[in-house]
């Protein structure tokens, strides 16, 4: 029984660790996202500089989303495989303990 609760706070950690990892990837995302400073806007000679600005940092974001998505879609990928094993390993053990054989 104490093996069991054991396996089950194992798990519960294995589940909490990628959500912090998400967490620290959202907050780093978002501190590196780009936007236009009041000092640039004062810089502007013409209009068509602020649209040529505006469309700079979107670009700039863009590629830090899709850069986002793929770090975020590794965790998720890496711990749900590290999960699947983890259960399976579970399952069999219980099965075992259980006496039943496994086909």
């Amino acid at each position: 029984m104490h093996e069991q609760m054991e396996q089950w706070k194992n798990s519960v950690r294995n589940f909490q660790q990628p959500l912090q990892e998400i967490m620290a990837l959202n907050l780093k995302t978002l501190q590196n996202m780009s936007y236009l400073r009041p000092e640039e806007l004062t810089k502007l000679r013409r209009p068509e500089e602020l649209l040529e600005r505006n469309i700079h940092v979107f670009i700039e974001n863009s590629h830090k989303t899709l850069n986002y998505m793929e770090e975020a879609f590794h965790i998720f990928e890496k711990h749900m495989l590290s999960a699947a094993s983890n259960a399976r390993k579970f399952g069999e053990q219980s099965l075992r303990q259980a006496g039943i054989k496994r086909n």
